[in-house]
C-alpha cells in the first residue's frame, strides 16, 4: 500500500499528538500501539487486551492520571463492543472520551491508501 497524501497524514499525526499532551491513548493490543508509534504518535498508551486487569480497573487507573482519553480502537464488531463498554465506564468516572481522531485516522486510511498493483 502507498500513501497518496503524506502531508495530510503528518498533519493528522500532529493533531493527535497535540490532543494527547493531556490525554492517554487507549488501544486494543501491542500491534496497535506499535503501528501508532511508527506513524509518529507520542503519548502514554494503555493496552486493553493484554492487561491482567479488568476494563473497569484499567479505566480507574487511567482516570486517576488523566481527565481525557483518546480511543484508537479498530471498528470491527469486537472493537465496537469494547469501545461501547469503555465509553460507559469512563463516562461514569467523569473522564472525557474522544473517538474523533480514531475516526479521522480510519477515514484517512480508507481514502488515502492505494494498492501498488
Amino acid at each position: 500500500m502507498l500513501i497518496k497524501n503524506t502531508e495530510a497524514l503528518t498533519a493528522l499525526i500532529d493533531d493527535i499528538n497535540k490532543a494527547a499532551e493531556d490525554s492517554a491513548i487507549i488501544v486494543e493490543g501491542k500491534k496497535d500501539k506499535k503501528a501508532l508509534q511508527e506513524l509518529g504518535v507520542k503519548s502514554e498508551f494503555y493496552i486493553i487486551k493484554q492487561s491482567r486487569f479488568s476494563l473497569k480497573e484499567v479505566a480507574e487507573k487511567v482516570s486517576q492520571k488523566y481527565k481525557k482519553v483518546i480511543f484508537m480502537i479498530y471498528r470491527d464488531p469486537e472493537g465496537k463492543k469494547l469501545l461501547k463498554n469503555l465509553k460507559q465506564i469512563f463516562n461514569k468516572l467523569g473522564t472525557k472520551t474522544n473517538e474523533f481522531f480514531m475516526l479521522r485516522l480510519l477515514s484517512f486510511c480508507e481514502s488515502q491508501l492505494q494498492s501498488p498493483f
